[in-house]
């Protein structure tokens, strides 16, 4: 499995940033979002297996976690059931990530109303 990250211009052209040669954090709202992993699709490739449709079912959106969210993202995990809380080894650059289904605009409403979180 690889990612590839882009650059887009002012004037809509098109640039290959990095190529990565494993996952990336950015397919953290898949699974959330269509029902399937970057894992699961790659594995099913690799194998020759049918590959799911990858459309959305349902939107969503993925906040990434960094220490200094560690409290308040703790305090979330508490009161909100309904978010997707994912955390990383603790070697890891990040804290973690939260997946929240719904439209950006409620989204960034729920994530405003917590008084720490936004868009």
């Amino acid at each position: 499995m690889f990612a590839i990250a882009f650059y887009l211009t002012a004037n809509g052209t098109l640039y290959v940033k990095r190529l990565y040669s494993a996952p990336q954090l950015n397919g953290a709202v898949l699974p959330a979002a269509t029902g399937a992993t970057p894992e699961e699709v790659h594995l099913r490739a690799l194998l020759g297996w049918p590959l799911p449709n990858m459309t959305r079912r349902q939107p969503a959106v993925t906040l990434f976690l960094h220490d200094t969210d560690r409290s308040a993202a703790l305090t979330q995990l508490q009161i909100k059931p309904e978010w997707r809380f994912r955390f990383y080894p603790l070697n890891h650059a990040l804290l973690g990530d939260v997946t929240i289904i719904g439209d950006r605009a409620v989204v960034a409403q729920q994530l405003s109303a917590t008084g720490y979180f936004s868009l």
